[in-house]
């Protein structure tokens, strides 16, 4: 009944029969699919410019590409890092790569954004259709029953893609304009084509799959455990595995993981010391402080009190690791002896790692445990692994297909149904299930609907052409000049008159910004005059609200005041850690 995919090394007819029976199920034919990505486009379309507000991360992001669009130089003072003011090497290029090239098509918010709210719904497609095709493949495990129908396959996998769309860290982090959108793509697209380099031998597989791990490499210093990984993984197939091109495809795969690289190297032409100079930098300010605390932050910190709303965050994250390390302990043999007397398990199936029921937890394994060890335990490092331990509960469903008695997202509905339609033999287990079924549903929609309606009442006061106003009015008259402050400076700097003779930073980053007496220099900030008395008013943005008891619930363009820093002195007290902590927190 199961497919021996360890000897599977040709191209048989066999093998393709079965690798499209699999995908078969994998089509986006379900209608609820399409529904729910349209809702979560429409309001994402409505809102894009409004939520969030410009704000720190993504203008930081942005300034090198937006630099490099004005000045032909790439670099960025706003960066901290030394020598980022002249070459900036302070991030991996992907991001900066592709914000060079999507700021031709136009600077404004809603612009740049724009593909990053279709690549997070192009991700949740993929997942939804490599949901759909590991549910419905056949169980690694002999022992296994047959599979699910076709109804539970598709709500299941409906049911993973909502837990991904919907989790607030991997929905705050989709309209940040963060690296980690454009990883969790690759990282998708990937193993959708993975799937197909064990039954068909197309020179294109090998090549694809090239340029997705050579740009997750040049993406983010934690994906680089992962590339190495999952390159080892494609090259034992090559070697173990693969017959018939093997040299071949090494060859196109090492070619597509060489371009991401050439080009960055041939575009920017580094120099070695400011390189590692730059990225150590910034890798040493986003590692964690001591192995304890990394695992205490790791595991709980990072979730208490951020996902108070979905409180079941914490046990998925659990169940993403004990999934992951039962598929190994059954199935993978790196060293038979060892592994079988540490983990007391008897094995019967030894299967080529590159399949999905090894790759996928081999790959959340080797993101999670570095993450956990190095990298400072923060919310906005969850989204990749989030995404990866949603496959490996799909592959865990698939191996041990744990029978599901009850319709998971159509019964919550039971309870408004009359009596008589509930079966006497289920009458109990009906009667809980859909209040469970409520309560999950609710929970998760709560933190997206929030942040959407909050974006909705106060649409006027978040509309980013109101501020650049402001700013038009009062600085575009000026041949050149220094802003700092507030985030949507930089978006107004983007189209003003002169934005080649404009520089923009943070207040809480001087290090590229000493002061200069021959260009004035201005600071926008929502801080009030009576804690500034060291500043020269300008003007200020009065935006009347829609309703009045939307004034408290989220940061908007109204009340920002544009100061003008007269000299030096001000300059410096604007920039000691006492005045810091009242303008940024910092």
């Amino acid at each position: 009944m199961t497919p021996n995919f360890t000897a599977d090394n040709s191209c048989s007819a066999k093998g393709i029969t079965i690798m499209k029976n699999s995908l078969s199920t994998g089509k986006l034919n379900f209608p609820w699919i399409f529904l729910l990505v349209g809702i979560y486009l429409i309001t994402g379309l409505f809102n894009l410019d409004r939520l969030p507000i410009a704000w720190n991360d993504e203008i930081q992001n942005l300034d090198p590409a937006l630099v490099w669009h004005h000045t032909g130089k790439y670099c960025s003072p706003l960066w901290p890092n030394p020598g980022a003011e002249s070459k900036f090497l302070s991030y991996p290029p992907l991001l900066e790569a592709w914000h060079c090239l999507w700021l031709y098509f136009g600077q404004s918010a809603w612009i740049v954004r724009l593909p990053f709210l279709i690549f997070h719904l192009i991700t949740a497609l993929i997942i939804y259709r490599l949901a759909c095709q590991l549910l419905s493949a056949p169980s690694s495990n002999q022992k296994q029953s047959g599979p699910y129908s076709r109804k539970i396959i598709e709500q299941l996998a409906l049911l993973i893609t909502a837990l991904f769309l919907f989790d607030k860290s991997t929905g705050e982090i989709a309209r940040s304009l963060r690296v980690e959108t454009p990883v969790m793509l690759l990282l998708a697209m990937f193993l959708l084509t993975s799937r197909k380099l064990l039954h068909q031998c197309k020179f294109y597989i090998p090549l694809l799959l090239g340029l997705c791990i050579g740009s997750l490499a040049i993406a983010h210093l934690y994906t680089w455990p992962l590339v190495f990984i999952a390159t080892a993984l494609i090259f034992n197939h090559f070697i173990h595995y693969q017959k018939q091109s093997s040299g071949l495809h090494a060859f196109a795969f090492l070619l597509g993981l060489a371009t991401p690289f050439t080009l960055f190297w041939f575009a920017v032409k580094p120099e070695w010391h400011d390189l590692t100079t730059q990225l150590f930098m910034q890798a040493e300010d986003h590692s964690g402080s001591s192995l304890g605390s990394n695992l205490y932050g790791f595991f709980i910190g990072r979730f208490v009190p951020y996902c108070i709303e979905q409180p079941y965050t914490f046990l998925l994250h659990l169940l993403y690791w004990f999934a992951a390390f039962r598929l190994l302990i059954l199935f993978y043999d790196p060293k038979p002896n060892l592994w079988r007397t540490f983990f007391n398990a008897k094995k019967k199936y030894v299967f080529n790692p590159f399949h999905s029921t090894l790759l996928i937890p081999i790959l959340y394994l080797s993101f999670a445990i570095p993450t956990a060890i190095f990298l400072t335990p923060q919310h906005r490092y969850y989204p990749v692994q989030h995404l990866l331990g949603l496959l490996v509960i799909a592959v865990y469903l698939q191996n041990f297909k744990p029978q599901i008695p009850w319709n998971p997202l159509s019964h919550w509905l039971t309870p408004f149904k009359p009596k008589k339609y509930a079966s006497q033999k289920i009458k109990y287990l009906n009667s809980i299930t859909p209040w469970i079924s409520l309560i999950f549903i609710i929970s998760l929609l709560t933190p997206w609907t929030i942040r959407h309606s909050v974006a909705i009442l106060q649409r006027n006061q978040r509309n980013p052409n109101t501020a650049i106003t402001f700013l038009n009015k009062n600085l575009n008259s000026l041949p050149a000049g220094e802003i700092l402050g507030e985030p949507i400076a930089n978006y107004w700097l983007a189209q003003s008159p002169n934005p080649q003779n404009w520089t923009y930073g943070f207040e809480f980053y001087p290090q590229h910004f000493p002061f200069n007496h021959k260009k004035p220099r201005y600071f926008l900030s929502r801080t009030t005059p009576n804690q500034l008395p060291f500043l020269t008013v300008q003007d200020s943005l009065i935006i009347k609200p829609q309703f009045n008891f939307t004034q408290k619930l989220g940061h908007t363009y109204h009340g920002l005041y544009l100061y003008k820093v007269q000299n030096e002195d001000a300059w410096k007290i604007l920039t000691s850690p006492a005045i810091l902590k009242i303008t940024s927190g910092h």
